[in-house]
């Protein structure tokens, strides 16, 4: 399964912490329900996903709803991840987070779908969120993504808390740079072991959660 981790640490009582790493599939929600079960309530989930499975993560996001967790995105958050993390009751993210968005598409052919859409909008105003926000979220081609900042995120009335960065700061290269090669590949869209890898590094100048 390319799904990584449910929780970052084993269930034990009254623990209040919960993460989610690595694709959603379809089958995941239930075993996140099975899981949350053995937590308690106003907890909170961190996050970790290029997405998944629309219906399976849909689902999991009115869990932590039900439950009133509280969701932080670690590294990034797309697709239907980021439709997840709508889901807490207080959200959260690191600074150097990228959180993106796209609308639902058809798997077989790419392509994007009225009905998935539908369903993601019937999502979104389930958790009270506005049309405006639903046609924002649910605007971007199934191989594009809507990025989220700090100044989008208020603009759409999404409340949210940035983080200060965990990282440690990389001292500058000492090697001679990489020279430019005008016949250079593309970025590649997937990962050696077939997960869908996002180019991340085109955003994160403009879409950063920095203040």
């Amino acid at each position: 399964m390319r799904w990584l981790h449910l929780l970052l640490r084993p269930p034990r009582p009254l623990q209040k912490f919960g993460g989610i790493k690595g694709d959603i599939e379809l089958g995941d929600e239930e075993k996140f329900k099975r899981i949350a079960n053995s937590m308690p309530r106003g907890g909170f989930v961190v996050m970790k996903s290029a997405g998944g499975n629309l219906v399976a993560g849909l689902d999991i996001g009115i869990a932590i709803r039900f439950r009133q967790w509280r969701t932080v995105v670690v590294d990034e958050c797309y697709s239907v991840c980021a439709f997840m993390w709508l889901a807490g009751v207080q959200r959260a993210a690191f600074s150097d987070s990228e959180i993106g968005f796209h609308g639902a598409y058809d798997t077989r052919d790419k392509t994007a779908t009225s009905s998935g859409n539908a369903v993601v909008g019937a999502y979104l105003a389930r958790l009270g969120f506005s049309y405006g926000l639903i046609i924002e979220m649910t605007s971007a081609k199934p191989d594009e993504l809507s990025m989220l900042n700090f100044a989008k995120a208020n603009s759409l009335g999404i409340k949210m808390t940035v983080l200060p960065t965990q990282r440690k700061q990389q001292p500058p290269p000492t090697q001679a740079a990489v020279p430019y090669v005008k016949d250079a590949a593309p970025f590649p869209t997937h990962n050696s072991d077939g997960t869908r890898r996002w180019p991340s590094q085109e955003y994160r100048a403009t879409n950063s959660f920095e203040k």
